[in-house]
């Protein structure tokens, strides 16, 4: 016979989301990647939401190719590829000199700013990759 209380399944995204939020409000400096690695455990229904939706987006330039730069939380990476619309795959552009994932891009017609992110800890590293303008 059915109830007409709610389920322990309903309730559940109610009562996680009330634990995150009865968590201390951390300074604007701190790195969020960071805080969710930390407290993963404390907050196992909501991690793995901020893993997916803080991770580093690619990134598209005026040249008409796509990017993808670092890698995703917890695994920095230094690879940055770049995919080719005219051979349909993916390239290995040059490096970045300091692995990180979860980095905020910026970019330019020529360059792209690869800016803070984690390695090993928050990062504060500015890079700026040249990006090949030919297909």
């Amino acid at each position: 016979m059915g109830s007409d209380s709610e389920s322990e399944e309903e309730v559940q995204p109610d009562r996680a989301i009330h634990r995150y939020r009865a968590e201390p409000t951390t300074s604007m400096e701190d790195c969020p990647l960071q805080w969710w690695s930390s407290h993963a455990g404390a907050h196992d229904k909501l991690a793995p939401l901020a893993r997916k939706y803080l991770a580093t987006p690619a990134s598209t330039v005026p040249c008409e190719r796509l990017f993808s730069v670092a890698g995703n939380e917890p695994s920095p990476l230094g690879t940055v590829e770049s995919y080719n619309p005219v051979k349909r795959r993916w390239e290995y552009v040059a490096p970045m000199p300091t692995a990180r994932c979860s980095s905020a891009l910026l970019q330019t017609p020529s360059m792209m700013f690869v800016i803070g992110g984690v390695s090993q800890g928050p990062s504060n590293a500015v890079e700026a990759l040249c990006l090949p303008e030919t297909v």
